[in-house]
């Protein structure tokens, strides 16, 4: 399933874009409790280096989806739970690691997924799931293949 009346784009750098993503994703969990500071500071840096695919429909934002280049050490140790993310020069990164994923509809975010898969150029993607209401975590990675 898709999302053919979507228009999938870049936001542009701003106060206003900054706003409008942090109120669509704290809307609702999990990201209405997460704290602001880290929150704000993360979605700044996405949105101001176009780490980001944002899904539109009739002129209202349903979904958004980030990633923070990484390299793939990194995220091998941390699926291991030895570490956390860190960010890497996106010239180095040989890797992504999609940090924040929201959509309010399962069309959306699998569409989303296929925007960054060709966004990534073929790095491997880390990530965890998370389901609201539901207790499951699962830390995973995927190898996106270019085109």
């Amino acid at each position: 399933m898709s999302c053919p009346d979507c228009d999938f784009r870049l936001l542009p750098p701003g106060y206003a874009t900054l706003g409008l993503v942090a109120d669509f994703l704290t809307r609702g969990p999990p990201y209405d409790s997460f704290a602001s500071g880290a929150l704000m500071s993360a979605l700044k840096a996405q949105i101001a280096q176009g780490h980001h695919i944002a899904a539109v429909r009739d002129g209202t934002l349903i979904g958004y989806a980030a990633w923070l280049p990484i390299h793939s050490r990194n995220g091998e140790d941390w699926l291991a739970g030895r570490a956390e993310f860190t960010a890497a020069p996106p010239a180095e990164a040989d890797a992504i690691a999609l940090t924040i994923v929201r959509a309010e509809e399962p069309g959306v975010a699998r569409a989303l997924m296929r925007r960054i898969r060709e966004a990534s150029g073929g790095r491997r993607a880390f990530f965890r799931k998370d389901y609201v209401g539901r207790k499951l975590e699962r830390r995973a990675v995927a190898m996106f293949k270019a085109g």
